[in-house]
């Protein structure tokens, strides 16, 4: 269960280097049940940006989006960077 809370800085582990973060975000919203993160940065490399100018593009509108979270969710595999 995640216990994340606005102000929250998190990000979504790499499947791989599991002390490293593929994206990061601040958690912009919480309730009993869900938590909306603003995602801020995302590493290029593992979303292959390098690879193409249609790479950059998509990465920056669906990369950097708002998502919601089900606090009981673990396979989205997000962990805190620095709390509130």
């Amino acid at each position: 269960m995640y216990k994340f809370k606005k102000g929250d800085l998190i990000g979504i582990r790499h499947p791989i280097e599991s002390f490293s973060a593929i994206k990061t975000g601040v958690v912009i919203n919480e309730d009993e049940y869900n938590i909306i993160v603003q995602w801020l940065s995302y590493d290029k490399t593992f979303f292959m940006e390098k690879q193409g100018d249609i790479f950059e593009e998509l990465n920056k509108s669906y990369l950097l989006s708002r998502q919601s979270y089900h606090r009981l969710n673990e396979k989205a595999a997000l962990f805190l960077l620095n709390p509130s």
